[in-house]
């Protein structure tokens, strides 16, 4: 019994172990989750920053690129009233690049009509310079 004693009070000199590291999911899921925040704020520096130059965003409107994706965030007529992510998934399609899949479900008011969309969503990542930063991003609507 006596060996056990060092080990324990070694233990609780080093601490708790270290929080495990994000997971790939994880990470992309922090950035979509900031890029929909950034949407319901209006924040279009957010997309100037985190959109590759020559991203695309394609939806039901038809595609945009980076400029006209944070130019429409000022734009549009509507009001975010909030939004869900969930069944998230990833795949690493090489060392710097992975998509990124999500079920949402968005609450908005547009010209005073109350609007809930469900969409499955599609985004790619690209690293650069160490950051994740978005390449493209597509939504379908969801089968009810």
């Amino acid at each position: 019994m006596a060996p056990v004693l060092p080990l324990l009070l070694a233990a609780s000199l080093i601490g708790p172990a270290p929080a495990p590291a994000p997971t790939l999911t994880d990470s992309l899921l922090a950035i979509e989750r900031a890029a929909w925040e950034a949407w319901k704020t209006r924040q279009p520096d957010f997309y100037r920053r985190t959109l590759i130059p020559e991203s695309l965003y394609l939806s039901g409107s038809g595609a945009a690129s980076r400029d006209e994706t944070a130019a429409l965030v000022t734009r549009i007529p509507c009001t975010v009233q909030g939004y869900e992510l969930d069944q998230p998934r990833s795949l690493r399609l090489t060392e710097d690049s992975a998509i990124l899949i999500a079920h949402t479900i968005a609450r908005y008011t547009c010209n005073g009509k109350e609007i809930e969309a469900a969409d499955w969503i599609s985004t790619v990542f690209v690293r650069r310079e160490g950051e994740w930063r978005i390449a493209f991003h597509q939504e379908t609507k969801a089968a009810k």
